[in-house]
């Protein structure tokens, strides 16, 4: 993303148990913090959380919307990319025949 005209995201430390990043969202004038853009799982991207009592005018608007577009599509473009030495391990043993699988009549519904 391209500089912001009046505020800069300032990344914050990723607890371990966490996938997603989350950035402070800083006014450049006096570096007073408005926010956070941090994941919202329900509409699976990227959401600006803004402080209380902070108002903002639409070119802020519009680089904390340009700046949610672009984090999330990075996010999603690694859906799906395995971590080096991941594994997916199944317990029990695997069917001989797939039609012997419990889920298997579900794709027929």
């Amino acid at each position: 993303m391209n500089e912001a005209t009046h505020i800069r995201f300032e990344m914050m430390p990723t607890p371990v148990d966490k996938k997603t990043k989350t950035w402070a969202v800083i006014a450049k004038a006096d570096g007073f913090v408005l926010g956070q853009v941090r994941w919202f799982a329900r509409w699976y991207q990227y959401s600006f959380y803004p402080n209380s009592d902070t108002v903002y005018e639409r070119t802020c608007l519009r680089d904390i919307a340009a700046f949610c577009e672009v984090e999330t599509t990075k996010h999603r473009s690694t859906w799906g990319k395995k971590p080096e030495g991941w594994a997916c391990k199944v317990k029990g043993p695997k069917p001989e025949n797939l039609e012997d699988h419990p889920g298997a009549g579900f794709a027929s519904l």
